[in-house]
């Protein structure tokens, strides 16, 4: 079980320094909680498969 303080989250820059969001400024259509998931799937299938899942992934999720 994945208790909030666990899930993945990104920061946003803002003039007193860094805050926790859960939503990406470069990409906001795509589910924060897929990001670790791509980054392990790279250290198992290489930079270029994931690379290519992740497109992949992307066009799903804008064709959605």
């Amino acid at each position: 079980m994945v208790v909030p303080e666990e899930l993945p989250m990104v920061y946003h820059l803002v003039e007193q320094g860094y805050e926790r969001r859960n939503q990406s400024l470069a990409f906001p259509f795509l589910p924060i909680p897929e990001i670790p998931a791509l980054i392990e799937q790279s250290h198992e299938l290489g930079q270029r498969s994931v690379v290519r899942l992740f497109r992949q992934r992307l066009r799903e999720i804008l064709a959605n």
